[in-house]
């Protein structure tokens, strides 16, 4: 990459779509709802205690908090030098020149309404370094889809391998 392209690049931070993040709070309040209600009716209420009610319940609510920290806190950022991916459990950097190329790849739900998510993955050219993998819902602006299409598609290059080219 040419260095009047990476001023370009310079503290491009992108975060994950606000309907995500609207997403999470609802499913947390949803599961407050449903933790709310077993309280009412069956601590306070006519209807005998069950148990698993209290764990299912209790385990949406956690699920949910951690899900909004989640959301909130995951950044993407490019620097003039470097690509670091920062999330609710650690942070990962790669340097360009560290970069062997890129991969798009989609992650199929189970069943028949299973739903995808769409994942970029950055392979380092050294098996020391992190690889860098990150769903595609973050709001990525032209400036970071140009950068990222000029990495080798590694997955290209496997199919090549493939056919014996």
């Amino acid at each position: 990459m040419d260095a009047p392209e990476r001023s370009n690049l310079t503290g491009r931070t992108y975060r994950i779509r606000w309907r995500w993040r609207v997403f999470a709070i609802l499913w947390t309040a949803w599961g407050a709802l449903a933790w709310g209600r077993v309280l009412s009716t069956e601590v306070l209420g006519n209807e005998d205690p069950i148990w698993w009610h209290f764990v299912v319940a209790s385990l949406w609510i956690i699920g949910g908090i951690l899900w909004i920290a989640h959301v909130f806190k995951a950044t993407v950022t490019l620097f003039d030098d470097a690509i670091e991916s920062y999330g609710l459990f650690g942070r990962a950097k790669l340097r360009f020149d560290e970069i062997h190329g890129r991969r798009e790849y989609v992650v199929t739900g189970g069943g028949e309404d299973g739903g995808t998510t769409q994942y970029f993955k950055l392979e380092p050219n050294d098996d020391r370094l992190p690889t860098l993998d990150f769903v595609r819902d973050y709001d990525f602006d032209n400036i970071f889809y140009e950068w990222f299409k000029k990495l080798p598609d590694l997955s290209a290059m496997d199919k090549l391998k493939g056919r014996g080219t």
